[in-house]
Parts: C-alpha cells; structure tokens; sequence
C-alpha cells in the first residue's frame, strides 16, 4: 500500500510540473490594473485548476495516510487561501487543521513528533520539515513543489485542560473562511482585489514581508468601509489599499473569535511598506505630485504594539477648526432650502467670516438633520482627495467642510462654514459647465468614473483663487 501511494504521489508531481508560473510571478501590476473583465484576472492569478485537483488529491493522501490513522481525530479541515480561492498560482501553501479529542496544548511537541514520523513513513525523503515549528503549526514541504501548515486544536466547549485560548485559534479558522468566502459573493471587487495585493506584496525586493492572511483582511476591510463597492473598480480599490499603507491606516480587525485582537505590523515593516505604497502610486497612478510625498515618520513610536499616536487628516478640506462665532440671522444668500447669512468666527479663528446655514421651513434642534449633508461632504471629500493624488494637476482642490453648531439663544441647530470670497459657479446640475474651468470639469467626469457611475460631483461653486468648492 505503501509503494503503491508513493507512485501515485510521483505521478502527481509529474503532473504539476508541467504548470509554468513564472509569466505569471513576474506579471506587471499595471498590465493588471488594467484589466476591465474581473474574472480573466482572477483566472491569470489564482490556482489553475490542475493545481487544485493535484493538491485535493495530495490532501487525501496525507489524511488518509497519516493523519487519520495516527491520531484518529475528530476532524480534519482545509482551511486558508487555498481553501477560500484567495491563493496566488505561484506563491501558496494548505493549511490543515486537526481537531483532536481530549486536545490538551501541553503535549503540542509530542502532536508535532507523531506528525513527523507519520508523514516521513508516507513519503519517505519526499517529505521535507522546514525551519523550526512554532506553538501550535508544523510546517513541511512536499517534493519541494506543495507546502503545509499542520495545526492542532480542539473543541473550544470541552476544554477539560484549561487550554488558553490562543490554541483554539485554529477551530475559528472554519467561520473566517467563511465569512470571506461570501465577502467574495457579495463584494464583486474583493476577490481580485485580494489577488492583486498579494501580488503587489509579493514583487517587493525588501527585507520585510507581510502575511497573505493580513492582506486579505485588509481588503476585506476597506470593502467594508466603502458605502460604493458595487460600483468600485479594481483600480480605484487597490489605489485606495495603496493610499492606506500611505497614511497609516494599517491596522486590521481579525474576525477569529479565538484571537480577537488586531493585526498591526511593525513599525519598521509599515514604513518600508509605505515608500513602497508611494513608488507604486507613482508608477501605476501617475502620483507623481501627490501631498503624501512630503510625510513625516515623525508620528511613529518605539514600541511594537503602538504604530503610530495619530492618523494623518486629509489636507483635501478648508475645515471649520473652530468653536464659537456670531452672526445677526439676516440672510444674504438663499438656496431652494436654507437661508444663508454672514457671520463672523469668535474662537481660535477670531475675525474670520464665516456662513450660516438654516432651514427655511423651520428650526431644528437635533443635528441629525444635517445628516445627509454632512454624508455628502465626506464623499466628494473621499473624491476629491484621491482626484488629487492623481497629480493630474499642481493645483490641489479643497472641500468646504461645514458643521453642525447650537445656536446659544434658543438651542437651533445651524450649518456653520468658512466663508469663501469671490464666489462662482463652475457648473451645474441641470449640464451648465464653464469652460474655463476645465479642472473642476475633469473633477466632475473623474467622480463618476472613480465610484463606477454612482456618484456625480456636480453643481460645483466656490473660489478658483484657492480652490476650494463647495
């Protein structure tokens, strides 16, 4: 029985040796951004299908052969990205994970020995166990073609061994596969997304490196995030994942209920990784003139478990960085909605003019109000920013942004902004556009294809000396 899986083992490799995947290790990022049929890039980076029948075929032997008749367990589940779809062709390894009755973490080192013995009885010099196994994982190559990671766990709800709870990590793997298996079904982006950062992850020359497992959930993520991902193309997702290793925005909520904790990476490894972002911004999205080329790592702390002590603001809005004003409520201006009158900053921007902003149907006293508008802000500024890391312009645009402020004689709740002076109107929403503002044009038609025809920046006014529209 022996010699006879042995031979089927051999004819598995032959099999598999005749895949090349080196075109596709050495694919340029570009070529693939700029591809517009998702699934013929997945088909480019993903595991072909003689992949996974070769190594559906190997598992079998390796739980067949070994590790059921070794530790008779409870269960034996595939699990990670070859499991969920999310491996690369040229760069994967299966994860297995056992679930073994009366798991006590104590004897880990006699499950690794058992493991190793058992294996090396199946494949003989086939069979390769490669650095130092950690706690709780065996790794081990299989004619240097198929890589494993062996782990052990047992039932969280029968833990008669007082096991801590990191050794059940394991048993959660099953429901984070899933979850990221539907995020694939419900995000059309996400699965090539995935694919294309690992890949990204995987061209870099430098000495760091991060986990596959770490760039999926960071996908997973900003498809989370993002109120647009039915609209979002591929380009703009991974522009958006390279904008976040830019500005810090790196640390990741792992879904396993058995290790709850955030992922972060170092410190060193985040800003490797940043002038990396930088450079492929550059390359693949002509950033060449983009704000984040001048950040400071100033913000970066020592220790490990502290990334950094603020996230960078976006240098996209005029803000409204004060606390008080005052104003004599006699319009000037009106919209369909509101009146709009003069007023006058108080606090930190003492005799600055400001607007305020009221319903013309009448006071309101709860902020909510001002919901949509305040939602409307953050997306044109989510747009506006990633417009201006395009560089497509040295002049960079800035929002507007108002607030919600409590007017103190009767408690009404008001829209307060900066006031912009030499107002104009760039274009409308019924299709008036000034041409001699072709900018705010391009700003527009960028809008709509940035969010997949979802959203149109339209109706743009404000003042072209700063640039700031409202």
């Amino acid at each position: 029985m022996l010699k006879q899986g042995r031979e089927d083992f051999s004819q598995l490799c032959l099999d598999l040796q005749r895949e090349q995947y080196s075109q596709v290790r050495s694919a340029d990022l570009r070529d693939l951004l700029a591809e517009t049929e998702l699934g013929q890039l997945v088909r480019t980076l993903a595991c072909t299908e003689a992949q996974k029948r070769v190594c559906k075929q190997l598992v079998d032997m390796i739980v067949q052969g070994s590790l059921i008749p070794e530790f008779r367990p409870m269960e034996v589940y595939e699990s990670g990205s070859f499991k969920k779809g999310t491996a690369l062709s040229y760069d994967f390894d299966v994860d297995l994970v056992l679930t073994l009755h009366n798991f006590d973490h104590r004897e880990m080192e006699q499950y690794m020995k058992r493991s190793r013995v058992a294996l090396f009885d199946q494949f003989g010099d086939n069979v390769t166990f490669l650095h130092k196994p950690t706690r709780r994982c065996l790794k081990f190559e299989v004619a240097s073609s198929f890589a494993f990671d062996l782990l052990f766990t047992g039932m969280p709800d029968n833990n008669e061994y007082g096991n801590p709870q990191e050794f059940y990590t394991p048993a959660g793997a099953k429901d984070v596969d899933q979850e990221l298996i539907l995020a694939k079904g419900q995000y059309p982006v996400f699965h090539p997304l995935v694919l294309v950062a690992k890949h990204w992850k995987n061209q870099h020359k430098g000495e760091h490196k991060l986990q596959s497992y770490y760039m999926e959930l960071l996908c997973y993520g900003l498809m989370n995030e993002r109120n647009s991902h039915h609209g979002l193309t591929l380009k703009a997702a991974f522009g958006a994942l390279l904008v976040d290793f830019t500005t810090f925005t790196v640390t990741v909520q792992n879904p396993n209920r058995f290790s709850p904790q955030d992922l972060k990476p170092s410190p060193n490894l985040i800003r490797e990784f940043l002038v990396y972002a930088q450079k492929t911004l550059q390359e693949c999205f002509n950033a060449h003139n983009h704000p984040l080329g001048s950040l400071s790592l100033s913000s970066w702390q020592a220790d490990d478990d502290a990334i950094f002590d603020s996230l960078r603001r976006s240098d996209v809005d005029n803000n409204n960085a004060d606390s008080q004003a005052s104003s004599h409520f006699q319009h000037e201006w009106e919209g369909e909605c509101r009146y709009v009158a003069r007023g006058t900053y108080s606090g930190d921007r003492r005799g600055q003019p400001c607007v305020v902003k009221w319903f013309k149907t009448g006071q309101v006293f709860e902020g909510t109000f001002w919901n949509e508008d305040l939602k409307a802000v953050e997306k044109a500024s989510e747009i506006i920013d990633a417009f201006n890391l395009r560089g497509i312009a040295e002049m960079k645009i800035r929002i507007n942004r108002p607030g919600v402020w409590t007017k103190t004689s009767d408690g009404q709740k008001v829209l307060v902004e900066p006031l912009i002076e030499q107002f104009q109107k760039f274009n409308s929403n019924t299709g008036y556009a000034n041409s001699s503002f072709k900018l705010l044009q391009a700003l527009s038609h960028f809008s709509y294809d940035y969010s997949g025809g979802k959203y149109l920046l339209c109706d743009l006014q404000g003042s072209f000396n700063a640039l700031y529209v409202d």
